[in-house]
């Protein structure tokens, strides 16, 4: 964690608050700036953190009495009396739980289907969530108080998959949250609030980045947010962004590089401002016997990994060119090469043809996500779909006649295909939800993921028949699957995390 203090004048020189091994997450300030409280993961040590900043000399931090690891998402009241948490209560489970900041008892709000930041209004007795107000309803932002009152400030459209990270300005009569259309793309919106926090208008959107803000707050004078961003093909850092969408987009650079999750203290004259430093440096490896072995190491974000048929190459997800590019190299990390220049906008989800000569990715070059390809030996990608819609993470065919895809043309995410070579219609596979697709290695089965809320990995056959459901799956962990010659290969969250292998029809 760090800080730095402004009132109207140029920001003070950050200040290292917090030096343990381990991830100090989601600050949160009181008020006054006096008390901030955050998530600190670090094994035994793990908690709801709080720390007194008002003192002379080096703060020191303590853990909220009776928190502990799997507690998440801390906010505290403005006046620094009680703190509201998230607590995992099972798979996509958590309890919202508010005690006092000294200790005692954590008495339960709610009961919530996701992990995401929550807001409290300026009378300290109701907080801003979001959830799912309907089964089958993308979450929403909701009003919830400890009596059990319940009231929709918003109310997603077709194609949003949640509203999210809500903050409330300092006067309370604005909210600023994100929408989300996919995962790895968020905008920041303001909904005008009236003076009992009913919504009071319209929400308008403020950023168009089509990338993911990782976390956000109102400036102390409420004219404006502060906001983490990776704007063109800048570094992440934080961003002040007009509230009235009138005015430049500033960046604050005395927070320096990879500042995410800010939080402001909001009584006038205080002018104090925490956030955490995070470093996306995310590597690929590889597991045979004994100790993993990363592949093409950087001090960049790595993911989304696919092995070349011929087993000698991988493709990969990289942003060490400056942004999210589509690169190759030989598995034992040599000779790695880039393979687009999108030069912005999030790309990712490499996977190859059955040949091995063909990459087919998604980027956003026109806003919305479409699907591309690009050769092996690099030249010029070839677009696959252009429409107006989202269309991510593809798949070859094993046959390599076809492309399977997400879209949500539909309203909502179903499994598609078209053609490799283009120029006829895209066919709907599945008619009950559907993302990441892909088939098995004997090309008789699709099996694919859902997302929010049903979750789950289902298959149906490639020729026509019923879906069935394989295996429970976390919606958030969609990705985190492969299948194999052995069956199905998950990532099993735990302490530590394991991968599990489960036969392809499930048990």
């Amino acid at each position: 964690l760090a800080r730095w203090v402004t009132q109207h004048r140029k920001p003070s020189e950050p200040r290292q608050l917090t030096n343990l091994v381990g991830q100090a997450l989601h600050p949160h300030l009181s008020g006054d700036g006096s008390l901030v409280v955050y998530s600190f993961a670090g094994g035994s040590e793990s908690g709801i953190y709080a720390m007194r900043l008002d003192g002379v000399g080096t703060p020191s931090a303590w853990r909220i009495p009776g928190t502990r690891a799997r507690d998440f998402q801390p906010a505290v009241t403005r006046d620094g009396t009680r703190v509201a948490f998230l607590r995992e209560d099972g798979p996509g489970r958590y309890l919202l739980l508010v005690q006092a900041v000294s200790g005692g008892e954590a008495r339960p709000w709610a009961t919530l289907d996701r992990r995401d930041r929550m807001a409290w209004l300026p009378d300290g007795k109701r907080i801003v969530v979001s959830m799912r107000v309907r089964p089958a309803a993308a979450p929403a932002l909701v009003v919830v108080d400890e009596q059990g009152g319940r009231r929709s400030l918003t109310s997603p459209p077709a194609g949003v998959v949640h509203d999210g990270l809500p903050a409330v300005s300092p006067d309370g009569r604005t909210l600023a949250f994100v929408r989300a259309t996919e995962g790895s793309v968020d905008e920041i919106y303001a909904l005008p609030l009236s003076g009992s926090f009913e919504a009071a208008g319209a929400a308008r959107q403020l950023t168009f980045e089509k990338r993911r803000a990782v976390g956000f707050c109102f400036a102390p004078d409420g004219t404006s947010i502060l906001a983490s961003l990776q704007r063109g093909r800048s570094v992440r850092g934080l961003w002040r962004i007009p509230v009235d969408g009138r005015g430049e987009v500033e960046r604050v650079a005395e927070a320096g590089i990879n500042a995410v999750y800010p939080t402001a203290a909001l009584s006038a004259g205080s002018g104090r401002v925490v956030y955490s430093v995070g470093v996306d440096d995310l590597n690929l490896y590889r597991v045979t016997k004994g100790e993993p072995e990363a592949i093409s190491p950087s001090a960049t974000l790595e993911s989304s990994p696919a092995i070349s048929p011929d087993g000698q190459w991988v493709a990969f997800r990289s942003a060490r060119s400056g942004s999210s590019e589509i690169w190759v190299s030989r598995l034992d990390g040599s000779a790695p090469r880039r393979l687009t220049y999108v030069a912005g906008p999030v790309t990712g989800s490499p996977r190859w043809s059955p040949d091995g000569r063909v990459i087919v990715y998604d980027t956003r070059v026109d806003g919305n996500a479409d699907i591309w390809t690009v050769g092996f030996g690099g030249g010029h990608s070839r677009r696959v779909t252009a429409d107006a819609t989202n269309e991510v993470v593809p798949w070859w065919s094993r046959d390599g006649a076809w492309i399977y895809f997400a879209s949500d043309r539909s309203g909502r995410w179903e499994i598609w295909k078209t053609r490799t070579e283009g120029g006829s219609e895209a066919i709907r596979v599945t008619k009950h939800g559907g993302f990441r697709a892909v088939e098995s290695p004997d090309g008789r089965w699709l099996y694919y993921a859902k997302r929010e809320p049903e979750g789950g990995l289902w298959r149906q056959p490639t020729a026509q028949g019923a879906e069935e459901r394989v295996m429970a799956l976390e919606p958030s962990l969609w990705g985190a699957w492969a299948i194999g010659a052995r069956g199905v290969y998950r990532l099993e969250i735990g302490s530590p995390a394991a991968i599990v292998i489960t036969p392809a029809g499930g048990g």
